[in-house]
């Protein structure tokens, strides 16, 4: 082989294998809920026992959902049906929900179907716990998804003073009863009591401060 060859033949290789990576990086990006975008999934829990009652559904609003043809989730296989297809209800606090009994945390792949023939891979964890619904936290600071680096700082402002502050993507799953995609800076979690408490100790390093449940019944 010519070194002209050569040459061609290993520029080829690399251009594939960038193209290879990237198309990765794609899938891998796909998969994740990300802040910043105006849907997420959430999930109920309630405890039954040893067991617990739990409905997972997407959390958009109504212009979005409109959007959407169907929801595939895919379960573990130990589940009845772990394959499901939903194509409603299309509106209200838990669209395109479907529910369960569980005794542990278990991850589940969801597949949105859009109308327009687009697929949206989501990667979830069932959070299963009792107290979902008793948690809350004080809210320090509320910035835009492209805003972590002011959220990081302002939350170690807070840790300086010696407060157990965090900066959160409210797309995590772990606050469903918080607005979508953006960060937030908070304090906590605790029960109701112990967060109107806190309020009153906290000093005002960005916004005012104010009290928010991780998630409604």
């Amino acid at each position: 082989m010519s070194v002209k060859n050569t040459l061609i033949v290993l520029v080829t290789h690399l251009v594939l294998l960038g193209a290879q990576a990237a198309l990765s990086q794609d899938v891998q990006q796909s998969r994740q809920p990300g802040m910043g975008q105006s849907l997420r999934l959430s999930n109920t829990s309630t405890r039954s026992g040893k067991q617990y009652k739990w409905t997972l559904y997407v959390d958009a609003d109504k212009s979005t959902l409109d959007k959407i043809s169907y929801v595939e989730y895919q379960l573990h296989p130990a589940f009845d049906l772990p394959d499901r297809r939903v194509d409603g209800p299309r509106v209200g606090p838990r669209a395109f929900s479907t529910s369960d009994i569980a005794l542990r945390p278990t991850e589940i792949t969801t597949v949105i179907h859009y109308r327009n023939g687009d697929k949206q891979y989501l990667d979830y964890t069932l959070r299963l716990r009792s107290s979902f619904t008793n948690t809350w936290y004080v809210v320090v600071g509320y910035f835009g998804a492209k805003q972590w680096d002011q959220a990081q700082s302002l939350a170690k402002a807070y840790q300086q003073k010696g407060f157990k502050a965090a900066a959160v993507d409210t797309n995590s799953g772990e606050f469903p009863n918080f607005d979508r995609g953006v960060v937030m800076v908070v304090i906590g979690p605790g029960s109701k009591v112990q967060a109107n408490s806190l309020l009153k100790k906290i000093p005002v390093l960005g916004g005012k401060p104010y009290i928010q449940q991780a998630a409604k019944a």
